[in-house]
Formats: C-alpha cells, sequence, structure tokens
C-alpha cells in the first residue's frame, strides 16, 4: 500500500477511503495536480495505493461532491477550474477534537443561544446539539452553560439574536455557541448585527449553521451538498436506475441536498443510462410551507409522482417528514416499499427506524463535540479553524431494498405487476 500522511493520536482512527481522500486533497491544495489535471483511472489509483476499486470511489466521490473534482462523462475525472479555492485546510488533515489543558481554579461560562419548540419532531438538530454540548461539556471541571431560548411560537419569528447575545452577554459569559434557525437562512444584516454585539464584548463565538455564512466568525457546518450525493450514490450502488428528488417546497438546504443528488449521478460514467428528475420542477414549487404542512405535501406530491411511474423507481425525498407522506401515499395505493419503489429520506428522525425508512443522518452527537472543542480553545486563545464541516451518514433500513427486475402500472389504482424472471 502506498504510504499515506502520517496521522496524529486523534486522527488514528480515520478510515482508509477518509485517509486517501486527505492525500488527493493535499495534491489538490500542494499544487501537485493543478486545475484542469486529469486523474488517473479509478483502476490505476486503486493499484496505486494497493486498495479496492470500492475504496478509491469512497475516498474520490467526497471531492467530487465538494467540487474540488469534477466528472466529464467519459472523459474521466478532473480537478475542478476552481478547486484551489474548494479545498477547505480542516478537511485536510481532520481530527477529532481533543480536549486543552484547563487552569482549574478558572470558572468558564458558556452562552448557548437556541431554538427550542419542545414539539416533538422539531428543531431536531438544535436539540439533539444541544444535548451533545451538554454531555462534552461535562467533561470540563468549572465550566457552566447558561441558555438563551429564542423560541416564540411554531412559524413565528424568534427573539433576534442580537437580543439573544446582549442577554447573556450580561450575565458575564466567557463565550457564545449560538445555533441558526433550523432550515432558515439568516439575513446579512441579522448577521453582522449578531458579531457586532459579541465583537464589542470582545467574547469569541461559534455558530453551528447548515453552510457557512459570509462573516468572518468560527462555524460548524453540515455539508448538505454531500448528504444529497450520500443518498443518491446508496441508492445508485443498491441498482437503482430511475431516480426521483421529491421536495414540495424549496430553500437553500433543500438545494443544496439536490445539487449533491446530481452530481451523484453525473458521476456515473460506467452508467449512462440513469435518469434523474425533480418533483415538481424547482420552478413550480413555493418558497417555503408551515413545518406542519411537509408530511400533507409529501403525500399530495408522491401520490401523483407513484400513480404516474411506469417502472420501480427511487425517491430522495427532501427530508423525512416528506417521506413520510409518501409512504401513507404508496400505502394507499397498495404498492409495496423496497420492491415497488424505493425511498430515502433525511435527518433520521426516529420514526424513520420504526418505518423502516432509510434516511441521512446527520453528525448531531459531532456538532456538540466541536462546537465545545472550538470555543473552549477560542476561550482560552488558542488558535482554532475558522470553519469545521462536519459528514452526514447513510442509515440503510428496508425501504432502500435492491430492486427487483419488475415492470409496475397502476390502473384504476389497482397495481398490477410482471416480474421478470
Amino acid at each position: 500500500m502506498k504510504n499515506l500522511p502520517a496521522t496524529n493520536d486523534a486522527n488514528i482512527t480515520a478510515s482508509l477511503p477518509e485517509r486517501i481522500a486527505a492525500d488527493l486533497r493535499l495534491k489538490i491544495a500542494s499544487g501537485n495536480w493543478a486545475p484542469g489535471t486529469a486523474l488517473p483511472t479509478r483502476r490505476e489509483l486503486a493499484k496505486t495505493y494497493g486498495v479496492a476499486l470500492r475504496t478509491i470511489e469512497q475516498a474520490v466521490a467526497p471531492l467530487i461532491a465538494e467540487g474540488a473534482l469534477e466528472t466529464k462523462g467519459v472523459k474521466g475525472t478532473f480537478v475542478a477550474p476552481d478547486a484551489g479555492r474548494e479545498i477547505d485546510a480542516s478537511r485536510i488533515a481532520y481530527s477529532a477534537p481533543s480536549r486543552p489543558t484547563f487552569d482549574q481554579s478558572t470558572e468558564i461560562s458558556i452562552g448557548i443561544v437556541g431554538t427550542w419548540s419542545g414539539i416533538h419532531g422539531e428543531n431536531m438538530v438544535e436539540s439533539v446539539g444541544a444535548r451533545a454540548i451538554e454531555h462534552e461539556a461535562s467533561g470540563y471541571s468549572h465550566v457552566s452553560l447558561h441558555y438563551f431560548n429564542r423560541y416564540i411560537g411554531r412559524d413565528v419569528p424568534g427573539i433576534p439574536m442580537t437580543v439573544a447575545a446582549q442577554t447573556l452577554l450580561n450575565e458575564g459569559v466567557d463565550g457564545l455557541i449560538a445555533f441558526t434557525p433550523e432550515g432558515v437562512e439568516l439575513s446579512q444584516h441579522s448577521l453582522d448585527s449578531f458579531l457586532g454585539v459579541t465583537d464589542a464584548a470582545g467574547i469569541p463565538v461559534v455558530m453551528f449553521n447548515r453552510a457557512p455564512a459570509n462573516v468572518q466568525m468560527r462555524q460548524v457546518v453540515y455539508d448538505d451538498v454531500f448528504a444529497g450525493y450520500e443518498a443518491a450514490q446508496h441508492l445508485l450502488s443498491r441498482g437503482w436506475r430511475s431516480l426521483a428528488f421529491l421536495a414540495p417546497f424549496d430553500a437553500y438546504w433543500i438545494a443544496d441536498r439536490r445539487k449533491g443528488a446530481q452530481q451523484a449521478v453525473n458521476s456515473q460514467i460506467s452508467s449512462p443510462l440513469v435518469e434523474f428528475a425533480v418533483i415538481p420542477a424547482p420552478e413550480d414549487v413555493v418558497a417555503y410551507i408551515a413545518y406542519g404542512q411537509y408530511r400533507d405535501e409529501g403525500f399530495r406530491i408522491g401520490k401523483e409522482f407513484l400513480r404516474t411511474m411506469r417502472e420501480p423507481a427511487a425517491i430522495i425525498a427532501c427530508n423525512d417528514m416528506v417521506a413520510y407522506g409518501v409512504l401513507d401515499a404508496a400505502a394507499g395505493l397498495h404498492l409495496d416499499v423496497g420492491t415497488d419503489f424505493a425511498i430515502i429520506g433525511f435527518d433520521d428522525y426516529i420514526n424513520s427506524r420504526h418505518c423502516g425508512l432509510s434516511s441521512v443522518r446527520p453528525p448531531l452527537e459531532h456538532i456538540g463535540a466541536e462546537c465545545v472543542d472550538v470555543i473552549m480553545r477560542a476561550v482560552r486563545g488558542e488558535r482554532t479553524p475558522l470553519i469545521v464541516t462536519l459528514r452526514s451518514e447513510v442509515v440503510a433500513r428496508t425501504s432502500t431494498a435492491r430492486p427487483r427486475r419488475a415492470k409496475t402500472t397502476l390502473l384504476s389504482g389497482t397495481r398490477q405487476k410482471e416480474l421478470i424472471r
């Protein structure tokens, strides 16, 4: 096997694909592979690193999702024109958090700004993220957590971030961890105002966001583009060749997931017959619907898609709540999930386990670990990364079983199926 970059103790548990991916990033970031350079074939890379083809695919996939590499059909894979700007130093040699040494006589207070509704299923990222922060902070002596809940009511804008920050500053916190509202993109004015308050007080801030915000601040972000890539790649690896991305409304995180799914389809240079549809078309969807409508809207567009489906297809629902609506529609049409169609969602809500829905699980526990690690180092005046990017994992359940070669038609709501032996 090719010698890979040495790992430190904290990073020694990195998987082989992750280490190979890090080596490829180094080649790009160092200029060894300039923009426009054609990569060796997958077989050549597998021989160079002394690994299986599947391992190389797993290493190359995230670089394609990031935009560092691009595929050009049968021509192969190339270093993207803007690869130099796409490579994030925090991704080249990622290491798990390790706690710094503290003066045990110093009391440290950390403020946490979030939007916790108390309604089951809502704001899951913030709720689980907060518990993970508590778990991670419990390992430090003389650390106390102060909370500010911005929640007012369902589908009502929360208390302004600046008010939350000033309230916690008045309590004497040494640093802030802020969750942006789940699924909502903060305006530049809101971010600038929030930072104006914290900068004036001279305290460090770490913000968890769904995508990097255009501000100079420490951020922990969740890569929705890669999540979309993983969802589509999972279905393709199971043998599904007709894919549909279903989203009854549009949002920046939906657009990122859709983009990642499209990139996975485009990367299938050896399988040019893959079909990919977006249902409804982006120009036909509304910009926003209330959380309580996700399942109903999933039912509506899912029923229409399933009724007109002429052959087994795989659905990528924009989140699990929409996927539940599609499953409701399938039950009414007497269609079998995993046989007549496949479906995968995002966010891995607790009910997904019970109904067998495959889902792309966000790294919720890691959010807390990274936020605490960065803020504690910042409070101590230590050097910290500006952006830490976290990635999801696919939890495969029965809804994405391998397809049976079948031809399905729907006539007057009755399923007729002819299996091809």
